[in-house]
């Protein structure tokens, strides 16, 4: 593996993990927070939670489509692969 291709693979590693520890603090604190609600009002702002969330969730596509991207370009050149175990 070329240290490029390392570089990028631990890019990829970071920003996944950002994306999964962020969403579990999402997580619990909706789950700490929520409460049924009838009717939402359109006149407030969303809340901060599910801006984050929609943050989160576009980050983690981002990622995902780096990653696939980066592994069509890499079967396509015939770079070397790394080991499978």
């Amino acid at each position: 593996m070329t240290p490029i291709a390392g570089f990028f693979l631990a890019i990829i590693a970071v920003a996944a993990a950002v994306c999964a520890a962020g969403e579990l603090v999402l997580l619990a604190a909706w789950l700490t927070d929520a409460s049924p609600v009838r009717v939402h009002s359109s006149e407030v702002a969303p809340p901060a939670q599910g801006l984050a969330g929609i943050g989160l969730s576009l980050m983690g596509v981002v990622v995902l489509g780096v990653a696939a991207v980066t592994a069509i370009r890499r079967r396509r050149t015939d770079l070397p692969r790394p080991v499978e175990w």
